[in-house]
């Protein structure tokens, strides 16, 4: 699978984010007594989606319909976190709030006039999911018909 790897995600976060803990600055979380600990405990779901036993399982529970895996799913769910509950989502959230006219009729605007085909297309290749037809995709990348679950 291609989600990152523990030593990845933990190298992710030495990205120069400022973080404070109890009112003091924190220079290197992955370094911090406190904020190490939830970093392990967060390490623990990459490692889990390496190991042949648990893998069927985050397959099963976290890949979507039609034959969409675990990796993609999770990688869009990544992305929609990052524009809509980061600080770019709540500048656009407040955006939208006080914007002219209420957010429902501004919606059934956009569904009315908007195609959807590009923005999926493009948020697939931003979150770095390949073009793949469930139904052309292999089977190794297939839900499986059966397995733990099922």
């Amino acid at each position: 699978m291609a989600l990152r790897t523990v030593a990845q995600y933990r190298e992710s976060l030495r990205d120069g984010r400022v973080v404070f803990y109890r009112g003091q600055r924190v220079p290197n979380v992955t370094g911090h007594p406190v904020i190490r600990v939830a970093i392990e405990h967060a390490s623990i779901d990459y490692e889990m989606a390496e190991r042949p036993e648990t893998r069927p399982y985050l397959e099963r529970y976290l890949g979507g319909a039609r034959g969409v895996p675990a990796e993609h799913r999770l990688r869009l769910m990544n992305l929609i976190q990052d524009l809509t509950a980061s600080d770019f989502g709540g500048y656009q959230a407040v955006l939208a709030i006080h914007a002219e006219g209420s957010i429902e009729a501004e919606k059934l605007a956009t569904f009315r006039a908007y195609n959807p085909k590009p923005a999926v297309a493009y948020a697939k290749r931003l979150a770095s999911i390949p073009e793949v037809q469930a139904w052309l995709a292999p089977a190794s990348v297939r839900r499986p018909s059966s397995g733990p679950g099922r």
